[in-house]
């Protein structure tokens, strides 16, 4: 937009010469015009001196107001720019936070889910440790009852022998 800002007043200030160059280019040919009619240059009226002052003050008026509106041009220009430009960086800014946001929630979500997969892995260990327990229990008191037979089963011999 600078860019187009810079060519449009170079623009305008080389119209500006070209109009200033032709209005100098008309007035000599004007004068030319009327020194080889008369042979001698016209003296100008009073009328005519009113109305030559009227037409210049016409065109540098008009020239202001064009140079006037191309100003507001360029300034409307530049101030579009500016808006668009702030505008861009605020859905710049807000993009960056909706993406911090969105990953903030897959950490969130990703930690709730490993937090599970713990509880889950720790509870299956549980159960497995429990069942061997329980197993490890269960093959020490087989072994309990085997060996208080035996001892039963022994002090029941020696008893018979004594009585014997």
């Amino acid at each position: 937009l600078r860019g187009l800002v810079e060519h449009l007043m170079a623009q305008r200030e080389q119209e500006r010469k070209r109009a200033l160059e032709a209005e100098v280019a008309r007035a000599e040919l004007e004068r030319r015009i009327g020194e080889e009619e008369s042979g001698r240059p016209p003296a100008p009226t009073k009328g005519a001196q009113r109305k030559a002052a009227l037409q210049a003050e016409r065109k540098v008026a008009a020239e202001m107001r064009k140079r006037r509106q191309q100003d507001d041009q360029i300034r409307s220009l530049k101030e579009r720019a500016e808006f668009t430009l702030k505008e861009a960086s605020k859905t710049r800014d807000e993009a960056e936070a909706e993406a911090i946001s969105v990953k903030a929630q897959h950490l969130a979500h990703a930690q709730v889910e490993a937090r599970f997969l713990a509880e889950a892995f720790a509870q299956e260990e549980a159960v497995k440790v429990k069942a061997e327990l329980e197993e490890y229990t269960q093959l020490r008191m087989e072994e309990l009852v085997k060996v208080e037979a035996e001892l039963k089963a022994n002090i029941v011999t020696e008893a018979e022998a004594v009585k014997a």
